[in-house]
């Protein structure tokens, strides 16, 4: 388990969260696609959509020697730094994990952590 204390902005109402998260769910996230931001000519309209094709190997796995990764992997990186597949949080009440409706371990508003 990972366990993740979470604050909103500065700049809206306080609040902080606890969420706990199972290492099998965060590699299943992290072994898939990304979202990659994409701007409609015609509109100037930005959007994210997901992103298949990434680098070999996949940016997931631990280079045996990081300062010898590849330009393109390392711009693939920087355009990249969302997973398309969120990571369930794990619901300490039932016990199994939820897609993105869990409720916190522990939260508290107007206050933060």
């Amino acid at each position: 388990m990972v366990f993740a204390l979470m604050n909103t902005p500065s700049n809206s109402i306080p609040a902080s969260a606890i969420c706990a998260f199972s290492l099998p769910d965060i590699e299943a996230s992290m072994n898939g696609a990304f979202y990659e931001k994409f701007a409609d000519a015609k509109t100037s309209a930005q959007y994210w959509a997901q992103q298949d094709n990434y680098s070999d190997p996949h940016l997931a796995s631990c280079a045996s020697d990081p300062s010898k990764l590849s330009v393109r992997s390392l711009n693939f990186m920087r355009m990249h730094p969302i997973m398309y597949q969120s990571v369930n949080a794990w619901d300490h009440h039932n016990n199994v994990t939820q897609p993105h409706n869990a409720i916190p371990l522990y939260s508290r508003t107007n206050s933060g952590f």
